[in-house]
């Protein structure tokens, strides 16, 4: 598996993790992300500023002192009363391999299942008649897609999908940028032709249909409405990919799993209407754990605590913005203020395509307040966790524009109107921004 966006976003400022400045298409693999932040670790320590207690378990949630204890040593460590805790597990997702598949579904002896960490060795095991991916999000289409990669026939999969997601294209959303917009120019202009003629009228359902008729959103089957919105990012050829096993037969909507069992012939997957019935050499694979969760929204600066949370809608350019509002000599208050707006990456059930415009009105107005602060604006805007920072030249703007001036016209009268026209839209049916 690798990064599911650019590599160029991802790290610290001061050291790029793509493998050459520029290399905007890379995606970067486990052991390029662990000796990546093994040099960033050591870089850091190298200069006596920073301590690290590998292997410790902390509680902070208690009352002071705080306190974290070796796990190798039981030796414990007092933390200074002034000291500011950075609380980075609030969002931290569930994953299979930890968050076990018995906690969401009944798993009969003898079935064979796996958490997705564990599908390259058992996919080795047998000579599987059939593969069973349990779980809609972007974790099983990584296991899909896996899959197919490695010459299994898209008519062996079974993929049970409660909900389908909106998508979004990794082409559109992969560096350079039309001015800082966060879409490559043909993303960006083909979503200002299609969303400029709605926008005085501009409702949830036009905007998604604008984001999809650019390019911008997709799902795996355009004849099923997405019930679920979670960031989830896949390019054209991995979209193909599903297709194909859509077109197979191998998509399975009946519902969330309730039971997994064997019988004289082979297995069975009984949901709660409904009964899925497989092959005996079946593998299951669950993917079914909750990695994006809907939170409470709490304030990034509280106090002596700092919890983080995402601020822009790129996750690291979050982190790297709280590090930054820290560091600077300014009140709390103002620190506050600059990180007040939390982006929700979370949408679910009928109002699917509200919750994305609300998303899309809290990215805007967020980046508004960012600008009015010229210190804070001049580095966010060359930090290379943001999207502003990977644009494309002057040069290369003013000829993208002469391509297609009049469509220029209507991103600039777009960009004039999108703020207040989707605060309407994302307050439509009681709605709240």
């Amino acid at each position: 598996m690798t990064l599911h966006q650019s590599a160029s976003f991802y790290g610290v400022n001061s050291r790029p993790l793509e493998r050459t400045p520029g290399e905007y298409k890379y995606l970067s693999s486990k052991n390029d992300i662990l000796a990546y932040y093994e040099a960033v670790r050591d870089n850091l320590l190298a200069t006596g500023r920073v301590r690290y207690f590998a292997l410790s378990e902390a509680k902070v949630d208690g009352p002071q002192p705080h306190q974290f204890k070796s796990l190798v040593t039981g030796a414990i460590s007092a933390v200074s009363d002034s000291a500011k805790i950075v609380d980075a597990t609030y969002t931290r997702g569930e994953i299979p391999s930890i968050h076990g598949a018995h906690l969401r579904y009944s798993v009969a002896e003898g079935v064979d299942l796996v958490p997705i960490n564990d599908l390259p060795s058992r996919a080795a095991s047998a000579d599987w008649a059939c593969y069973c991916i349990v779980g809609a999000g972007k974790t099983s289409m990584d296991a899909v897609i896996w899959l197919l990669n490695n010459g299994v026939a898209a008519e062996h999969i079974k993929w049970i999908t409660p909900n389908d997601s909106w998508l979004q294209v990794r082409e559109a959303s992969t560096p350079p940028f039309f001015l800082g917009q966060g879409l490559t120019t043909k993303a960006l202009f083909d979503l200002a032709d299609a969303l400029y003629p709605t926008l005085d009228n501009m409702t949830h359902d036009s905007l998604v249909s604008a984001l999809e008729t650019a390019g911008i959103f997709v799902r795996v089957d355009p004849n099923v409405e997405p019930s679920k919105f979670k960031g989830a990012v896949i390019s054209w050829s991995e979209l193909e990919q599903l297709r194909g096993v859509r077109d197979a037969g191998g998509i399975v909507r009946l519902g969330r799993v309730q039971e997994l069992m064997t019988t004289l012939d082979g297995t069975r997957v009984r949901f709660e209407n409904d009964i899925l019935e497989l092959p005996k050499l079946t593998l299951f694979v669950d993917c079914s754990a909750d990695g994006n969760k809907q939170l409470p929204v709490v304030p990034v600066f509280g106090g002596t605590k700092i919890t983080l949370q995402p601020i822009d809608a790129l996750l690291s350019g979050s982190a790297a913005a709280i590090a930054h509002l820290e560091a600077r000599a300014v009140p709390d208050a103002e620190k506050r203020r600059l990180a007040s707006v939390v982006i929700s990456r979370w949408a679910s059930g009928a109002n699917a395509r509200r919750d994305i415009a609300r998303a899309f009105y809290q990215s805007v107005v967020s980046k508004e307040a960012w600008k009015q602060d010229r210190e804070f604006s001049g580095w966010f805007t060359t930090s290379r966790t943001f999207a502003e920072a990977h644009s494309i030249g002057r040069l290369n703007s003013i000829w993208e524009i002469l391509k297609r001036p009049k469509t220029a016209l209507r991103l600039v009268k777009m960009n004039q109107k999108l703020a207040p026209a989707l605060r309407r839209v994302c307050i439509q049916e009681g709605g709240d921004c």
